[in-house]
């Protein structure tokens, strides 16, 4: 059903052992988000396994495919690979009959889900011990900012003498699922969940509390359906109170409800001493391309006036609100997840760091990283690719002067704390007028600290 240029970035199932294991061995990438990939997944079917082993070569044997495919954590195959000596007629049967199987397996897997909430549901509320909380909380590889800020929650409750559980896919083979985390949620038995950016509580005991902090305006906030299942044992807290509150009151969370809270770091890692000396004119960036986005896209007649009219207002000095862009991109007919998703972000974020390679010239040493500045001509000569979040993220904010943080609309975010915890001099875009208080004067650190 496909030969082997054609599913190069797809994971796939193989009815040819040999042609999986060729096509294993490339270490081929599957395009996750549009900053992050994983590891091709090449499954076979066959009776035996082969000799060689591998880490995204998985033999499944056709008698047990289907419990096999719905009890995995590796991401299911999207692709039917058949040997090109198969006939038409062969194929198409063959291929009906493992998409028969595959959809099987994922209503097999619903049922397990549905048993394993049944079951939490059902015991009695989680036992306490004095003192001591069981918290869990999980993530995901494919984002790049939730999952650390869970961990980091879950890192500081643990020094604090409480049992936790974070859960995420331990390789880049594997994906994260409902009843993966149910099935953690049952023998766990957590007296707390951390949640970020979703709400994560069909799966609760009732008596277990949910805490949800909300840092972006995720779809379920903007989607037409008019309110969330919001539990009473759910606290929910945003990175911006007067950015979301509208959001939240919509999906049916009285105002009385909501809490705000600025991002957390953990000043065990990001801390000035330790690591190489400081290198004076040395400016840093760390993030990802907003001109990489999918739906960036300057020559659209659309946008190319959205951005005009944006640059000429930011050039005079202009501070716009989170209305007031609105306002703006309706003007131009420009959709709310590209507003937000790639234009706004692309004047306030990726033309100050082209300004920053401009520095170049006058003798200072610039480096940028995250995903997508590879592909911006102005920025490529001086990206160093990615950087780990954590220890070495903070050596390299130890090691330089100045680091650049620029969001639209928001000053209290984690990366100007990161920066200024390690003695490294912010660069920030002034958008007092536009962001909630508090606005960090001289001499403060900015965000709440764990």
């Amino acid at each position: 059903m496909a030969n082997l240029v054609e599913h190069l970035h797809q994971d796939a199932i193989f009815l040819e052992p040999r042609l999986a294991l060729e096509t294993a061995r490339c270490a081929n990438r599957v395009q996750m988000t549009e900053a992050v990939t994983g590891l091709q997944v090449c499954y076979y079917l066959s009776q035996e396994p082969l000799l060689e082993s591998l880490p995204n070569l998985v033999h499944v044997s056709p008698t047990s495919m289907l419990e096999f495919f719905a009890t995995t954590h590796l991401r299911l195959p999207t692709l039917i690979v058949m040997p090109t000596s198969f006939s038409t007629g062969l194929q198409q049967r063959l291929g009906s009959d493992i998409l028969a199987c595959l959809k099987a397996a994922s209503e097999r897997r619903e049922s397990y889900y549905h048993y394993n909430v049944a079951a939490i549901r059902s015991r009695p509320p989680p036992p306490r011990q004095a003192g001591r909380l069981r918290v869990m909380g999980w993530g995901s590889r494919s984002t790049m900012v939730m999952q650390h800020a869970t961990r980091g929650v879950l890192e500081a409750l643990a020094r604090l003498g409480h049992e936790t559980l974070f859960l995420i896919e331990p390789s880049d083979v594997e994906a994260m699922s409902g009843y993966q985390v149910s099935k953690s949620l049952l023998t766990f038995q957590p007296h707390l969940v951390i949640s970020v950016n979703y709400l994560n509580n069909q799966a609760l005991h009732p008596a277990t509390a949910n805490v949800v902090w909300w840092q972006d305006r995720m779809p379920a906030l903007k989607e037409s359906e008019p309110c969330l299942p919001w539990r009473d044992n759910d606290l929910v807290y945003s990175l911006d109170p007067e950015r979301f509150r509208p959001l939240l009151t919509a999906k049916g969370l009285p105002p009385e409800r909501q809490r705000g809270q600025h991002g957390c770091i953990d000043t065990t890692v990001f801390r000035p001493e330790g690591g190489p000396p400081r290198q004076e004119r040395t400016m840093v960036f760390v993030g990802t391309s907003y001109r990489a986005h999918q739906s960036y896209d300057p020559s659209h007649p659309s946008q190319a006036r959205f951005l005009a009219t944006l640059d000429e207002r930011l050039r005079a000095g202009e501070v716009l609100t989170s209305p007031e862009i609105d306002l703006l991109g309706q003007e131009h007919g420009i959709a709310d997840r590209v507003l937000r998703g790639a234009l706004w972000n692309v004047l306030i974020r990726d033309e100050p760091v082209r300004w920053m390679c401009g520095l170049a010239e006058q003798g200072w040493n610039i480096e940028i990283y995250g995903p997508g500045w590879d592909r911006d001509p102005i920025v490529r000569p001086f990206h160093r690719g990615m950087i780990a979040p954590g220890p070495d993220l903070a050596s390299l904010y130890r090691r330089a002067s100045h680091a650049l943080s620029a969001t639209p609309n928001l000053l209290s975010h984690q990366r100007l704390a990161e920066i200024a915890a390690c003695g490294c001099s912010p660069v920030v875009y002034d958008c007092r007028r536009a962001s909630a208080p508090p606005h960090w004067g001289d001499g403060e650190l900015p965000m709440a600290l764990i």
